[in-house]
């Protein structure tokens, strides 16, 4: 049985048009995905979004992607957690996770509050399901 996995296209549909660097991207829209854009609108990573109705009146979201001098602000977006593989991490071993990611990164974490980054969840003391990785 096919299961889609919103998230994770939305993901490929983000990573795609800014290597190909377009201006918009849209995506089928769920509250996953709506709280997955909030967090990269407040994080200054994309200019904006709006949502739409397409041709057959399922809700879209289209994503106004960011550029700063003809280089995309998302160079990189790796989903982390998988169907097959979910990988979880507690407040104490959050910012040992990735260890082999040099520079500027964001983790994506789904915690009982929500969506959040990781330094967001490091403040809070969370722990959660990584969801993906932002370079």
């Amino acid at each position: 049985m096919f299961v889609k996995d919103n998230t994770s296209d939305l993901f490929t549909r983000i990573r795609n048009a800014s290597k190909n660097k377009y201006s918009s991207v849209s995506c089928n829209l769920t509250k996953l995905t709506k709280s997955f854009v909030d967090l990269l609108l407040k994080e200054g990573l994309i200019w904006g979004y709006k949502i739409q109705k397409d041709v057959n009146n399922s809700l879209k979201i289209c994503i106004l992607l960011k550029y700063i001098n003809g280089v995309p602000v998302i160079r990189k977006i790796v989903w982390v957690s998988k169907p097959s593989k979910l990988t979880y991490v507690n407040s104490q071993t959050l910012h040992k996770h990735s260890p082999f990611v040099k520079g500027l990164y964001i983790f994506i974490i789904s915690t009982d509050l929500g969506l959040m980054t990781d330094s967001d969840a490091r403040r809070l003391n969370l722990g959660g399901k990584v969801l993906g990785l932002i370079i």
